[in-house]
């Protein structure tokens, strides 16, 4: 039988306490649960807090980035484990959601690059249950709460917190949101009233899924999730995190780097790369900004061609998915969805 906590730590007094500058957490949830504190104080979770959400984008001199609020993976971590929480009231989901990215190496996707796992974007998310297996710390603390960690070893046991795409889940919400108020500042009003639209409901599969109550708090959302997802597949993240993956890649078969360094903390790897021969290539990637496409290229350039995976959400409203709602909406998604990566891009 599930256990109701009793005790609950302010959003805000639990911010100002881990040194958290999230004010989305505000958004999703008026508490944080007592029986999650323990669990984002390990260190497993606590090294997610130098893990960059933008895949080390942070560190260009793209201008989008330029003026990005940084963001973490812990960041992203809580808060899909606090819409879980909020939505869900289960102890194992919410687990579930803040133990999901726990085994996201240095740069987030950019070492699913360095796999060449560029569709699926899965490689960094393998070691997930491995890593809470053999964590003495996590298994101390979810013993002591009576929870087996094949409990929260996938959340895609709980529907709220993940569910197959395009389907709008925790997750996806928490990401989205994130890149909608860090990298392109919608005010933080506007996100309230967009998550203060949302119930859970029960979806095709019979499977329970956040849904949008009204169709034109659904729409609003699409928009700017559409938006949001064009950034995941532009120009500068493509070649970006491209340039990255070859960085690391020389350094892990140059010695530089072994690939348990790429589960350290992103400024320790910072470190060893720019006391390294490979200084001048992350210099270079550092100031990575203005770039050129061509169908074909030509002989001057580092002419790179990327594929990425489209991520996009087509969220319910209440009882039917956006696109057959709005045709406005099922248009625009074509149209992303339709979108070509075979163009060459290369650096100006």
């Amino acid at each position: 039988m599930r256990q109701t906590p009793h005790l609950f730590c302010s959003i805000m007094f639990f911010m100002r306490k881990n040194h958290l500058n999230s004010e989305l957490f505000t958004v999703y949830h008026d508490d944080v649960p007592d029986f999650m504190q323990p669990y984002i104080q390990t260190a497993a979770m606590r090294r997610l807090s130098d893990i960059d959400m933008y895949c080390g984008m942070i560190y260009t001199n793209f201008p989008l980035y330029r003026t990005a609020v940084p963001c973490s993976r812990l960041q992203h971590s809580i808060g899909t484990a606090l819409i879980t929480w909020h939505f869900t009231a289960c102890r194992e989901a919410a687990l579930a959601a803040l133990f999901h990215d726990i085994a996201t190496p240095v740069f987030s996707h950019a070492v699913d690059f360095v796999h060449e796992d560029y569709l699926q974007q899965e490689y960094t998310e393998k070691d997930t249950a491995a890593i809470l297996h053999h964590d003495e710390e996590i298994a101390a603390l979810l013993a002591k709460d009576g929870i087996a960690v094949a409990q929260v070893e996938d959340y895609q046991m709980y529907p709220v917190a993940d569910n197959p795409s395009p389907q709008l889940a925790a997750d996806r919400l928490e990401y989205t949101f994130g890149t909608m108020r860090y990298l392109l500042h919608v005010p933080l009003d506007k996100l309230k009233e967009l998550y203060g639209a949302l119930r859970t409901g029960v979806n095709e599969q019979n499977e329970t899924e956040l849904v949008f109550a009204d169709a034109g708090k659904a729409l609003d959302f699409g928009r700017y999730a559409l938006a949001c997802s064009k950034i995941y597949t532009s120009v500068e993240d493509r070649y970006g995190m491209e340039r990255l993956a070859i960085l690391l890649r020389r350094a892990l078969a140059a010695g530089i780097l072994a690939e348990a360094d790429l589960m350290r903390r992103e400024e320790d790897v910072i470190r060893t790369l720019k006391a390294s021969p490979l200084n001048t290539e992350w210099a270079a990637f550092r100031h990575l900004g203005k770039l050129r496409t061509a169908p074909v290229p030509d002989k001057e350039g580092d002419w790179l061609r990327i594929d990425a995976k489209k991520r996009w959400i087509n969220p319910l409203c209440p009882d039917e998915r956006l696109s057959d709602k709005s045709r406005e909406y099922r248009q625009a998604v074509q149209e992303y969805l339709n979108e070509s990566f075979s163009e060459y891009i290369s650096t100006i």
